[in-house]
């Protein structure tokens, strides 16, 4: 279905909608379609109606996309600091057009490898989609699903496409790859300046820029948000909190048990500044006189203590609604008794074992994690190894995670039979452990994918060139048909000898750049 929509001048309204029946029953202006995502937005010349893009809708009026769609427009002249155009922005859900034109300031058009291609665009009229739209910085991208929605001519009113996060690639490391998925919609032209979802937490974490697609791979590249944010300052008041690296943590902190009178002396090495007298206290009094102590805070800060809980008026469910959440949420909590052999003790020491089986439960899933990720940089190893020529080297992993099995199991076995302080530090040594072999395999990972950035730097370089020349009327012409061949075939042989596949790239890059003068 191809349903086209432009403003109306004729009648006097500069934003009334001009309607087109599709062979679908469906209306120009009302086109049935998914808004779970408002902020999305088609961008057109606003002469002809073609497509040229997609864009984010950030707040009032403003649109994120990448300056090249801004390029495509009729009314477009290079060489100004920020282009006198003005582009037609459909934003989904609502049923008008806007004519929205660059801000002052915030248009950093692509160098002549790429880099920069980013423009924030305001509307005539202040649109504020509900709900707004997230933008957050993606501190670890391998491996996340993501999703963008675009408009190929092809289809009037968008696609999805689906794809995955491979790492950072392009010109100065400055992109994201997007690898696409098997038998799902991949993105492609028209997608420039979309959006790019992160699944798990509905963010958009960069921008669709630049795609490639030969008989072998179906290739993009975003923009992240952060690398946008380096170019247009102005766009940093958008940027919400980083998603952290979704890599396991310990989610529990520990109890400490401390017998006796209350003193200034270190409880199994941590010192203790402050300890809250719970005696006489409901477990609702205990919790408002913890809420604004470190105890809420993360393992690794201030530990709290506790004395007196034996003569608390509920200890069990001190120890339950207070204590316990306290743990879990990460802090170290000192509980001091007075009689070790006390009914309340004895509670205390089995919430203490609790809290270490909880954490042992975690470093089971730790170490699945690890092999995981381990199996991963092995994939991207060998897949670097076997595609590339010269080899790039790259470190060889063990089997880290077949290491920590029987540790582990022991581990598990001896809750109830180890000293808790004993078993406690053991835990300690495992976490820091894990945490190094995690590491170790992010290094290899790093390493495959600086080996494997070579190879898809000068894919974006032959794909900016040809799109270059096409815009520039270059399609079929013979003085760059031979070098853009053998650049293609140099990069898609298995394996790709990196220095002829340079060599052949920079050919083509000098062709066109010798067309393009000749045509001014």
């Amino acid at each position: 279905m191809a349903v086209y929509r432009k403003r109306g001048h004729d009648q006097g309204n500069p934003h009334k909608v001009r309607c087109v029946v599709s062979n679908t029953g469906e209306t120009a202006s009302h086109p049935r379609r998914d808004d779970s995502e408002p902020w999305r937005a088609c961008l057109r010349d606003e002469d002809t109606g073609e497509i040229l893009g997609a864009g984010v809708v950030l707040t009032e009026g403003v649109v994120l996309t990448c300056a090249h769609v801004i390029q495509k427009a009729q009314g477009y002249k290079p060489g100004s600091e920020t282009p006198d155009v003005a582009v037609a922005v459909e934003v989904m859900a609502q049923d008008e057009l806007a004519s929205a034109r660059v801000m002052p300031g915030c248009w950093v058009p692509p160098t002549e490898d790429d880099r920069g291609d980013v423009a924030l665009l305001r509307m005539d009229r202040a649109i504020q989609p509900e709900p707004r739209v997230q933008l957050r910085r993606l501190r670890c991208p391998r491996g996340r699903t993501v999703h963008s929605y675009g408009f190929p001519y092809v289809r009037a009113y968008g696609i999805y496409a689906s794809a995955v996060l491979s790492g950072w690639a392009g010109p100065g490391g400055e992109w994201i790859q997007i690898d696409s998925v098997p038998q799902r919609e991949v993105i492609r032209p028209g997608f420039s300046g979309a959006g790019v979802v992160d699944e798990r937490t509905g963010a958009v974490v960069g921008i669709a820029a630049i795609a490639y697609h030969s008989d072998l791979s179906h290739l993009a590249w975003m923009i992240p948000v952060d690398v946008v944010a380096e170019y247009l300052p102005a766009f940093r008041e958008w940027l919400g909190p980083e998603i952290p690296c979704d890599r396991w943590a310990s989610p529990a902190g520990a109890i400490l048990i401390a017998v006796g009178a209350h003193d200034e002396a270190a409880v199994a090495g941590i010192h203790v500044p402050n300890m809250v007298d719970a005696a006489g206290k409901s477990a609702d009094e205990v919790y408002r006189v913890l809420r604004d102590t470190p105890a809420s805070e993360p393992r690794g800060s201030e530990p709290v203590g506790v004395t007196g809980i034996e003569q608390a008026q509920e200890p069990e469910k001190v120890l339950d609604s207070v204590v316990g959440p306290m743990v879990r949420n990460g802090a170290t909590v000192v509980l001091r008794l007075s009689d070790e052999n006390s009914p309340t003790a004895r509670l205390v020491r089995q919430r203490q074992r609790d809290a270490l089986r909880v954490r042992i439960d975690a470093l089971t899933e730790g170490v699945a994690d690890l092999a995981q990720r381990e199996d991963l940089a092995r994939t991207h190893r060998r897949r670097a190894q076997a595609r590339l020529r010269p080899p790039p080297k790259i470190t060889e992993l063990s089997a880290l995670a077949a290491e920590l099995q029987l540790p582990l199991a022991a581990l598990r076995s001896s809750v109830d039979d180890t000293d808790p302080d004993r078993l406690r530090r053991a835990v300690e040594r495992f976490e820091r452990k894990l945490d190094r072999y995690l590491d170790q395999v992010e290094r290899v990972a790093r390493e495959a994918d600086a080996a494997m950035l070579v190879l898809e730097r000068l894919r974006g370089l032959v794909a900016s060139y040809n799109a270059r020349a096409v815009q520039h009327g270059l399609l079929e012409d013979k003085e760059l048909e031979q070098p853009l061949r053998a650049a293609r075939e140099a990069l898609d042989a298995y394996p790709c000898d990196l220095n002829i596949a340079e060599a052949r790239v920079n050919e083509y890059v000098r062709a066109v750049q010798h067309r393009l003068r000749a045509g001014q």
